[in-house]
């Protein structure tokens, strides 16, 4: 096979498949059509792996979106009911379509000034995706406020690695000089592995414990993947598995386990902390 039909060959199976492969993994198809893995041949319980260690789950089929350009603070405060994120900052944000009901509720991360990064693995990510694309291109009587807004699917662009348990600071710190050096929950960061692989980080915490999602480059993946199961403490999980023990401890992800129409109350989402004061947002006098 010629180095073209390769890469091809990698981008619809993820550029971690083959490692899949050697470690028994059994697999589904996302809804991007890429195989994502549902659990592996000898792979842990996910709540002992998180509490005593770590667990490492490859997220490729998850979809990821990036907001750029300059109107991204009005389109961040009309398409998304969250309080606004500053440069660094990182939250799960509720996306309401225009009748009120839910498209979907992912992780969202400024990356910076004009960038922003919506992450989401449940069953309404098609959803999500459709629906900010069609708020960006939203036009009446010549009028586009987000018309130099770019709005991109960019969800096999680098391969996302989830490091999630209470030795995940201690293991990803080992290559950045140790766990000051990572951010804290509710941050984003570009790190350098080892000094020369350039990543982006963003924490968050589940069930108490650190979780790490790492975007690294696709020709680097093996060999990141390779070097973080070489630590006793860290157990790979399938992304089915890791999406199940999420959402027993997330409980706005469970809501998110269909793709059926989807509607919650303003009390949900505030309960949870989800949505910010007002109704300045899309969807939001429908609630």
């Amino acid at each position: 096979m010629d180095d073209g039909r390769e890469s091809q060959a990698d981008e619809k199976r993820g550029a971690l498949y083959e490692e899949h492969v050697l470690l028994g993994a059994s697999f589904a198809q996302s809804e991007l059509g890429v195989p994502t893995t549902v659990s592996y041949a000898s792979s842990a319980a996910v709540d002992a792996a998180v509490r005593e260690g770590c667990v490492l789950a490859d997220a490729t089929g998850m979809r990821i979106l990036l907001s750029s350009g300059a109107p991204l603070e009005g389109f961040q405060q009309a398409a998304f009911a969250n309080d606004a994120l500053s440069v660094g900052d990182v939250a799960f944000a509720p996306v309401l379509l225009g009748d009120g009901s839910l498209a979907s509720i992912p992780l969202l991360a400024r990356s910076g000034d004009d960038e922003l990064l919506a992450f989401d693995m449940s069953p309404r990510a098609s959803v999500m995706a459709a629906w900010l694309s069609f708020v960006s291109s939203i036009e009446q009587d010549g009028f586009a406020p987000y018309r130099d807004l770019d709005v991109t699917d960019v969800s096999m662009r680098l391969v996302p690695l989830v490091l999630w348990g209470h030795t995940a600071p201690a293991v990803l710190g080992d290559y950045v000089g140790g766990s000051d050096a990572l951010p804290k929950p509710g941050h984003v960061a570009s790190l350098m592995l080892d000094g020369r692989i350039s990543c982006v980080c963003i924490a968050t915490e589940l069930a108490g414990e650190k979780c790490y999602l790492l975007m690294v480059p696709p020709n680097l993946a093996r060999v990141i993947w390779r070097s973080l199961l070489s630590f006793e403490s860290v157990s790979p999980v399938g992304l089915a598995q890791l999406w199940a023990a999420a959402r027993d401890a997330a409980p706005w992800l469970d809501t998110l386990a269909t793709g059926d129409k989807l509607r919650l109350t303003r009390a949900d989402l505030e309960e949870w902390g989800l949505m910010r004061a007002g109704n300045d947002f899309i969807g939001g006098r429908a609630l």
